[in-house]
């Protein structure tokens, strides 16, 4: 009986472990990403009556080259409109501010 519990601890312990422990990649401060087709390069933040931008956040990703930061979609729920990256030949009404 005693031999099972013991098994059953040390089964425990390596299912349990790796879940507890967090890795990290350290990343130097001036080292960019590129920001794939269904990641987020911005948010415009707005007031959730007027719908008026009132801040926008950047990713921390950036736009390849050939494309530009624009808005996709609204975000009720954080009252936000998102912003990725698309093509130039592609038109677009709402543009991020760096990239106009």
């Amino acid at each position: 009986m005693l031999r099972v519990a013991v098994t059953l601890c040390i089964i425990a312990v390596f299912f349990i472990w790796p879940l507890s422990t967090a890795f990290y990649i350290k990343r130097s401060p001036d080292q960019k990403h590129i920001c794939s087709r269904t990641t987020p390069c911005g948010w415009g933040v707005y007031s959730h009556d007027s719908r008026l931008v009132q801040q926008y956040m950047r990713s921390p990703c950036y736009c390849p080259s050939g494309t530009r930061c624009v808005r996709t979609n609204d975000a009720l729920i954080i009252y936000s409109f998102v912003y990725h990256c698309r093509p130039y030949s592609r038109p677009a009404e709402h543009v991020w501010p760096e990239y106009e």
